[in-house]
């Protein structure tokens, strides 16, 4: 499938023709990439509706069943919703938190996000914790207290506590644009098997609705979590605040 485009001035949109050449690719997941570019672009904001149904059709000359399952997609991902008698209404965007194990960083460069973080604490500290990582004695942690931000904007409050004796010299390294799993397996070569992590709702504190500049109204993700290697072995444990008007849990039940 090939495709030239256009712009149309009167819709301020794209228009694409289309030459079925055999590639793999639906019409429909064309015209939403397509949809979603103006939408992440900013040529449709927060609020605004998108053309009607027929005015797309006209746009794209496609079937209404194509410009219906295009905007179904764009509904699944959460960037419009669909009012009636009104239309589809561009959403604010919201992340869904994701079901496999994958770093902040690369789960926003996959959904097309900028990211960065404000390091707070970057240190070793004498550990505690010795219920939670199973040891019977203390040891040096390295605690990593990060600000992660999107395309500016903070989203998410995350500590972490790793064993320093798995990673000495790690408090040297910069983390403002890091993945700490990266470096973990990439720097230090260690298999990280799976994490562990235990979800909750509740209500900001004091510091985390100051550091996410939120409304201390709103309820925030409260996910701890624990990070095993493939010998069984807890490597790291922390928390991460997210904002609940910035993300979203979805879970797919089989029977």
């Amino acid at each position: 499938m090939v495709l030239q485009i256009l712009p149309i001035s009167c819709y301020n949109i794209i228009h694409i023709i289309i030459n079925c050449r055999g590639e793999n690719v639906h019409l429909y997941e064309k015209i939403a990439r397509n949809l979603e570019q103006a939408i992440r672009s900013g040529k449709y904001k927060v609020g605004d509706l998108l053309p009607s149904e027929k005015k797309l059709m006209d746009i794209y000359d496609v079937s209404r069943i194509t410009i219906r399952n295009a905007l179904k997609l764009l509904e699944s991902k959460g960037l419009i919703r669909k009012i009636q008698g009104k239309g589809a209404l561009v959403n604010e965007t919201i992340f869904w938190y994701p079901n496999h194990l994958i770093s902040f960083t690369k789960d926003m460069e996959i959904k097309g996000k900028k990211s960065f973080s404000k390091v707070l604490e970057k240190k070793v500290v004498k550990g505690s914790d010795l219920e939670i990582l199973n040891l019977k004695e203390n040891i040096d942690l390295f605690k990593l207290k990060r600000i992660r931000f999107t395309d500016d904007e903070p989203v998410a409050l995350q500590i972490h506590f790793v064993r320093y004796d798995f990673v000495p010299g790690i408090e040297s390294l910069e983390f403002s644009r890091r993945s700490l799993y990266d470096t973990l397996e990439n720097d230090y070569g260690l298999e990280i098997s799976h994490v562990e992590q235990e979800i909750k709702a509740r209500m900001p504190t004091e510091e985390e609705f100051k550091l996410l500049g939120m409304n201390p109204d709103i309820p925030v993700f409260f996910v701890k979590s624990k990070i095993y290697m493939s010998e069984g072995i807890i490597l790291a444990w922390g928390f991460s605040i997210f904002k609940s008007d910035k993300y979203a849990i979805r879970l797919i039940l089989r029977k």
